[in-house]
């Protein structure tokens, strides 16, 4: 599987097959869905591959089931501190919780069955742009 995301809040979808011994990779386009509303910031498939999520500059994460792209979960503060960009994600390995990166300086936990808020991590003094996480 491959996916890639645009500034429109499309996320575009190949499946690969072959690549093994002489055979060349073949990439086939499935799918094409608009996911946000604004620009999508990025794109990460869970550890088991089973779910994709997507973080925007709409101030959202989407969980995606990448077997039908349907909605599993959007993760969202329900304050009104104005509109943040979720710039990374970061799954854990057993897929059940993901941590976000914003503009609005905290980094967070989430439940992915749920969109919960499980965790902020304060104490940032600029945004977050970027984060990495292991648990392995």
């Amino acid at each position: 599987m491959m996916a890639a995301v645009n500034n429109e809040g499309y996320c575009f979808y190949w499946l690969l097959s072959g690549g093994q011994g002489d055979s060349p990779t073949m990439v086939r386009r499935c799918q094409i869905n608009q996911f946000h509303k604004r620009y999508i910031l990025k794109c990460l498939f869970s550890p088991d591959s089973t779910l994709l999520a997507t973080s925007s500059a709409d101030g959202t994460a989407k969980i995606w089931r990448t077997v039908d792209f349907s909605l599993v979960s959007e993760c969202k503060e329900n304050k009104s501190s104005g509109t943040k960009w979720i710039w990374d994600l970061a799954f854990t390995c057993d897929s059940e919780y993901l941590f976000t990166a914003s503009s609005d300086k905290v980094a967070r936990l989430w439940a992915v069955k749920t969109g919960e808020i499980k965790r902020d991590f304060i104490g940032h003094q600029k945004p977050i742009v970027c984060l990495a996480f292991s648990d392995t």
